[in-house]
């Protein structure tokens, strides 16, 4: 909402609506999955918390911001989504950071916690990819990484099987060559004289690919011991 009364000022009213517009929406399918689902918000001893508390508040940013960083993007307003998506992204650090070291973990943090990583993450490979600066491929393994994540949800769900969702450090790593990676081109595109963006490339898709690769296969690691153990 900032943001939309800060281009409103600064940049008209086209621009302030779509963000206005977009941010709602997102605030408001957010809200009615939560009332929906307010039994998530428990703690490991499956009891309710009386508030919804600072990681749940982080993750819930950064699945909001998803609508924001994509519009800014695509309207020409790189800057600004670059920027923003680098907020996104740090809230990925601290809302753990809370849910650990305040004891605010929660059942809905675990489900969304990575349904705001993926929402934002491909907003802006979904960007890079219509604005050519990604080969098709590299979204093609990313967008089945994340297809293969619901669609295995779903399946293990009408199984009545849980898998474990849990932090790994394969994982991490794979989010900080990501992170990295899309920080990488948002400078080659901003500073094009002072990032040889294009020199990198041969070695940036590839890492980045294999990193989504090995995404896929540890989703898939995770679902096979789901129907094993569930």
């Amino acid at each position: 909402m900032l943001a939309s009364g800060y281009m409103f000022i600064f940049q008209g009213f086209k621009i302030a609506l779509e963000l206005f517009g977009w941010t709602s929406l997102a605030i408001v399918v957010l809200t009615l999955f939560t009332f929906m689902n307010i039994d998530l918000i428990k703690d490991s001893k499956n009891e309710q918390r009386k508030s919804f508390q600072l990681a749940n508040v982080l993750t819930s940013f950064r699945i909001i911001s998803t609508a924001p960083v994509l519009v800014l993007l695509l309207e020409g307003f790189l800057l600004a989504g670059a920027l923003l998506y680098i907020v996104a992204a740090v809230t990925d650090i601290f809302d753990g950071m809370a849910a650990r070291g305040l004891d605010q973990g929660t059942r809905y943090g675990l489900v969304l916690d990575p349904v705001g990583d993926i929402l934002v993450t491909a907003a802006v490979f979904g960007y890079f990819w219509i604005d050519g600066d990604i080969p098709p491929w590299l979204f093609v393994i990313l967008m089945f990484r994340y297809v293969q994540f619901f669609a295995g949800l779903a399946v293990l769900d009408m199984l009545g099987k849980r898998p474990r969702l849990r932090a790994t450090i394969a994982g991490k790593l794979v989010g900080l060559v990501q992170a990295s990676g899309i920080l990488i081109i948002f400078a080659g595109k901003l500073f094009p004289e002072s990032v040889p963006f294009g020199e990198m490339n041969e070695y940036l898709f590839p890492v980045l690919g294999a990193a989504f690769v090995c995404v896929v296969i540890s989703q898939t690691w995770i679902g096979v011991e789901a129907l094993k153990n569930g």
